[in-house]
């Protein structure tokens, strides 16, 4: 999650390093209250003097209940995405550590959260431990009227909990943390309209558009504004978004009218996956999937948005792990499953390495065949192989580490749960 901070207001010149301790981390903290793109580098240097494995810093605007900033240091871009998709509403850590009236005082999901608990929760199960982490800190580093900031820690698989002794070793950072904190809310204003998911869809590599009401293109990634400007198949006609092509332009048309009118309406709905014709023969896959602020905790804005991503082409290779998850509207754990298998895996040995038992894993074969509309394995590899391999722009290798690591101690995690 890449720092998300709103327009600018009455910027004060401040230096600053002026009458504090020479540092490194207390600098980097100040500079990033000027400058919200380093706020994710004042991050890594304090999760690496605590020695965690990750970490995240993150807002609530308390009048909306909405995630008004967030950044992150160590977690995969895929898992970031998902949080702010569909598990920020979820996260048990936001009650405990808002709940708390004492500032600085963390708190340790290890000593809140029992192992039934995180064995049956969807926000442990289906994205934290998925993505290679378990153990969490947490505590309230500043607190107004409006803006609660949250900064969390995570411990890998395998790893021990972050103990008192760690959590710490920041203890002479977080008043320098809040007043930066305070600072950033004097220059710049922490909003819903900031658009937290703005800055992840943005570090991705494949085209990415948000669309309003009458079909309107709210925003494109960088990728996408390449489709428009290339001009087939993908077109932009007076701010709308729409295709070279009658059948393509028709198809494309009817389901953002039938997606937003369903929106309208409070109707729940799923991914809408389509294939649009080209000149060449080759189809053009998109996935729509509704955004409403509700569900996601308006990270992308307080009107209901319309995400629309779509695959280039097929490239024979696997595709990023963030774009079968959106594309199939797949959980991070059914995406680690279907990778699996295309990757030659059998169930069996998917369970081993995930660390699942046997049944769970057959179960979550269903559901994707399920999403994916398909009914073999020999289809949804297929299906898979034809979506572009394209990375997510966070190849972290601290990430990558946290998943390899996570593969050889699965088995052996309490909390996690084997069937």
């Amino acid at each position: 999650m890449e720092c998300s901070v709103a327009t600018k207001k009455n910027r004060r010149d401040i230096s600053p390093t002026a009458g504090i301790d020479a540092d490194p981390v207390v600098s980097a903290i100040y500079e990033a209250a000027l400058d919200r793109s380093r706020w994710c580098a004042a991050l890594e240097m304090l999760r690496d003097r605590a020695g965690a494995w990750g970490a995240q810093l993150i807002a609530i605007d308390q009048r909306v209940g909405a995630i008004a900033f967030s950044c992150t240091a160590g977690i995969p871009t895929d898992a970031e995405l998902e949080y702010v998709r569909r598990y920020c509403a979820l996260d048990p850590r936001v009650g405990f550590v808002l709940g708390n009236d004492e500032h600085d005082a963390w708190m340790f999901d290890h000593e809140l959260l029992s192992d039934e608990f995180v064995a049956g929760d969807r926000f442990y199960q289906e994205l934290i431990i998925p993505a290679g982490l378990r153990y969490i800190a947490g505590a309230k580093v500043y607190a107004d009227a409006e803006v609660s900031v949250i900064l969390a820690l995570f411990r890998a698989l395998g790893q021990a909990p972050l103990s008192r002794e760690e959590t710490g070793r920041l203890s002479q950072f977080l008043p320098h943390l809040r007043r930066a904190i305070a600072l950033s809310i004097q220059n710049f204003r922490f909003s819903t309209q900031a658009l937290v998911g703005l800055e992840i869809v943005n570090r991705l590599k494949y085209p990415v558009f948000l669309i309003g009401g009458q079909r309107r293109i709210i925003h494109a990634n960088e990728a996408g504004r390449r489709a428009l400007q290339a001009g087939a198949p993908l077109r932009e006609e007076s701010d709308r978004l729409t295709a070279s092509g009658t059948r393509a332009a028709r198809l494309l048309r009817e389901v953002l009218d039938e997606m937003a009118a369903a929106q309208t309406q409070g109707v729940l709905q799923q991914t809408r996956v389509l294939s649009l014709e080209r000149d060449d023969g080759r189809p053009l896959k998109g996935f729509l999937m509704p955004l409403l602020p509700k569900a996601v905790m308006g990270v992308f804005g307080p009107t209901p948005l319309i995400m629309a991503a779509f695959s280039d082409h097929g490239s024979g290779s696997l595709p990023a792990a963030s774009f079968v998850m959106a594309a199939y509207d797949l959980t991070p754990a059914e995406a680690q499953v279907a990778l699996g298998i295309a990757k030659g895996m059998r169930p069996a040995e998917v369970a081993k390495a995930l660390g699942r038992g046997h049944a769970t894993v057959k179960s979550q074969i269903k559901s994707i065949f399920s999403k994916m509309g398909v009914r073999s394995q020999s289809a949804m590899v297929s299906e898979l192989l034809s979506l572009p391999n394209l990375e997510d722009g966070n190849a972290d290798g601290g990430a990558r580490a946290g998943r390899e690591l996570a593969s050889g101690f699965r088995e052996r995690l309490p909390g996690y749960r084997p069937d």
